[in-house]
């Protein structure tokens, strides 16, 4: 067999003509192109030779075993290690590659089976439970390292080339084909039976096995998809509450006969702001997470809404009678600041930059709007374009709108439809994201990292509602959710309206608002659904709606 020298062949025998014989020069070998030297050289040859050590793999080389630089040498069954600190013999040490091969593998040699006592012809070694028998037992017998200058092999000196056994004999595949074999400290013997004695005893090549690199390993399969995590708000008959993504733990924040609406966190996820007609007009409220600490944020003529927090979670933008107005929401003292007015046409929906410098929203009523943008530093007022309801992304280059654009005239049901739009926060870029004839898209937002966006898209002719996740350039739009023609609304129990996609934090799971279409749209709750379209669809609460995650802090 190529892959193996033979255990008991003398190493006098092995007699190749492009060895060098001189002592006082190298000792080489075409077969590996390596070559032996001084003490290692003399210790190979006085201690078994090829048959035992088999062919350098290496040049003689400095190398850290145990945190120690050594001078050491590979071979096909050993590594020989120097320890001139030592007297000879012990001046040149044997690696336990058995031991490190296991390891390579992944074995732990404590975990093979072991014996408690010797089996009648074997020899039972006590340090490690196991017995060493038959024809292993003799050729762990006749060779060894030479210590005392007797004819013969000591125990000693056997057990120094070898060491102790770490497995009992045991069935394990071996290039492709499967052997009886036993390992230890330094070595692994192998039983051929399709040889005659003493060719049936080889030494594995673990000085090739140590060194060659560990095999591929197909990579690991990807994690189980975990279900959704964290906090969501949302309204439910009138009121804020909050319940943990996997549907436990819900809690009424407010408690009030007026109807509550639009809860929105606070960046760090400890406040919600929302609207509220409790003291009789439409305003902005503030409400710890826990429920505590209600306050009433505005004082209007006429109604105030559409609270929007900047990202320092200091200061609340919102609209009041017309006008863009922020306040600090932390000092009680402050007043609040007027950004621009305008009692006719009113500005409306503003929403911050990811640094929060500048804000953007809506002029006008929707189908006759314009978006502009405000830097809060200068108060330079821009004209981004026409528009509603702007949106601005995570990064802060970019925001997406709604526009109405005009229908083909051969369309008789509708005039025009609404599309999502995206433009450059300089005002440059504007795309038309959406062109899908017969459907409006809205309610548009986007992915925590700002690839992605999500929105609803009315389909006319079915009079049902999906939501959509698509690219954040328009590209590869994907249905979520599904709809129902209406053949099976007998099947289905009517139509299904899914509308208002709120992400998760992490962008994985998108909450939205579930809806049964018949006559009218009856409300069903709030579903989640994986943003990859996979999985099943999850009910978080009957008669929920307006999702909003709670931010990670």
């Amino acid at each position: 067999m190529t892959r193996s020298v033979l255990l008991l062949v003398i190493a006098l025998l092995w007699t190749p003509t492009d060895v060098v014989r001189s002592q006082s020069a190298p000792r080489c070998f075409a077969e590996t192109d390596y070559c032996i030297d001084g003490r290692i050289r003399t210790y190979w040859e006085q201690n078994g030779g090829l048959p035992v050590f088999g062919l350098p793999l290496s040049a003689q080389q400095t190398v850290t075993i145990e945190g120690q630089a050594v001078e050491a040498q590979w071979f096909e069954r050993h590594r020989l290690e120097l320890h001139p600190e030592h007297a000879p013999p012990y001046d040149v040490l044997l690696g336990r590659l058995g031991v490190d091969v296991l390891r390579k593998q992944g074995r732990d040699w404590l975990t093979f089976p072991t014996a408690t006592a010797a089996q009648p012809g074997c020899r039972f070694f006590a340090e490690t439970q196991h017995n060493v028998c038959g024809a292993i037992l003799a050729a762990w017998q006749a060779n060894g390292l030479e210590f005392d200058g007797q004819p013969g092999t000591s125990a000693a000196e056997s057990l120094a080339l070898f060491g102790l056994p770490l497995s009992p004999l045991q069935p394990e595949e071996i290039d492709g084909q499967t052997y009886q074999v036993q390992w230890f400290e330094r070595a692994r013997f192998e039983l051929h039976p399709e040889h005659d004695p003493p060719y049936d005893v080889l030494l594995g090549h673990l000085g090739r096995a140590a060194q060659a690199p560990a095999p591929a390993t197909d990579p690991p399969p990807p994690p189980a998809p975990s279900g959704p995590t964290g906090r969501l708000a949302f309204v439910r008959a009138g009121d804020i509450w909050t319940i943990n993504a996997d549907g436990s733990d819900a809690r009424q924040l407010t408690t009030h006969a007026a109807t509550d609406n639009h809860p929105v966190w606070a960046p760090d996820g400890t406040r919600i702001a929302f609207t509220s007609q409790r003291d009789g007009q439409e305003e902005v409220y503030v409400v710890a997470a826990d429920g505590a600490a209600l306050q009433r944020l505005t004082q209007s003529t006429q109604s105030a809404a559409g609270p929007a927090w900047a990202p320092d979670g200091v200061r609340l933008a919102y609209r009041q009678d017309g006008a863009i107005v922020i306040t600090n929401v932390r000092d009680a003292m402050a007043q609040p600041v007027t950004v621009i007015q305008d009692a006719a046409r009113w500005y409306h929906d503003p929403v911050w930059s990811s640094d929060g410098t500048r804000l953007a929203f809506t002029h006008g009523p929707v189908g006759d709007s314009t978006i502009l943008m405000a830097d809060l530093a200068s108060g330079q007022l821009t004209r981004l374009t026409d528009g509603v309801y702007p949106t601005w992304s995570p990064t802060g280059n970019a925001i997406l709108f709604e526009q109405y654009v005009p229908i083909d005239p051969d369309v008789t049901h509708s005039v025009r439809r609404t599309d999502l739009f995206r433009i450059n926060a300089d005002g440059t870029g504007r795309v038309n994201l959406t062109q899908t004839d017969d459907a409006n898209e809205r309610l548009a937002t986007w992915s925590p990292d700002g690839t992605r966006v999500a929105y609803a898209r009315d389909v006319t002719a079915l009079g049902q509602t999906e939501v959509v996740v698509m690219a954040a350039d328009g590209a590869d739009p994907q249905a979520l959710t599904e709809i129902f023609p209406f053949a099976r609304w007998p099947e289905t129990g009517g139509g299904r309206l899914s509308t208002r996609p709120a992400w998760s934090p992490d962008g994985v799971y998108i909450a939205l608002e579930r809806y049964r279409q018949t006559n009218i749209a009856e409300l069903q709750g709030i579903v989640l659904i994986r943003a990859d379209g996979t999985g099943e669809e999850q009910s978080l609460v009957g008669g929920g709606e307006q999702p909003a995650w709670q931010p990670q802090p």
